[in-house]
């Protein structure tokens, strides 16, 4: 696991990723990826992560839970390390769908322990009635953890699981939405990417074809 920094300053911004899991827990694993064949990690200390966050608060469906819940959130390295490790359960979770094979016991475990912290409840409000919503047991670090683990959920419950994928391009993965379902790449970045390597392979092996002809 990566130590937070130890001097009292801050880790550089790392490059931001638009959210492009298409699903809130595939979003969290996109957090580390390759970027020109080097790892990436978008959530080197705290700051990275509530920032990671509060985007996530905006742009994806569990973003209004997620502000219910942020307002007992304790911002500290114990949260940034569980969202670490389930990080990397989800990961292997995923993977595991991505190329159908058995979901591993251990990630598994550590979803359902997640999910145990939370539960449902009513709510009446004004301007919508009666609601249903969800609270969490884990105040400190439930108000980050449950809404990704009830995204993994739903995913594993109501998805297509053959329409997960892995970017060949940066180990990113992703719920394929296209109408054809054939989507290989995680963005069109990715893609530009490697077809732009494609092109270049290609290109040399008819330049070395051609030398070998002289």
């Amino acid at each position: 696991m990566m130590p937070l920094s130890t001097q009292g300053e801050p880790s550089p911004p790392a490059p931001f990723v638009p959210l492009r899991g298409n699903n809130l827990a595939l979003d969290l694993v996109n957090t580390e990826h390759l970027h020109r064949r080097k790892s990436r990690d978008l959530l080197q200390d705290v700051a990275q992560l509530q920032a990671w966050w509060n985007v996530v608060c905006v742009e994806r469906p569990e973003g209004e839970l997620a502000r219910e819940l942020a307002g007992s959130v304790q911002w500290n390295e114990p949260l940034w390390e569980q969202v670490r490790e389930f990080r990397w359960a989800l990961r292997d979770l995923f993977t595991a769908v991505a190329t159908g094979t058995p979901l591993p016991s251990p990630a598994l475990i550590q979803l359902n322990n997640v999910l145990a912290n939370g539960y449902p409840v009513l709510q009446w409000r004004p301007e919508q009635g009666v609601i249903s919503t969800y609270q969490t047991r884990d105040e400190a670090q439930g108000g980050i953890l449950l809404p990704i683990a009830l995204a993994a959920a739903r995913l594993l419950q109501e998805g297509e699981h053959t329409r997960v994928r892995a970017c060949p391009n940066c180990i990113g993965l992703f719920y394929d939405t296209s109408k054809s379902g054939t989507r290989k790449w995680c963005s069109e970045r990715c893609m530009g990417r490697a077809r732009s390597r494609e092109y270049y392979q290609a290109t040399k092996r008819a330049h070395l074809a051609e030398a070998r002809g002289t």
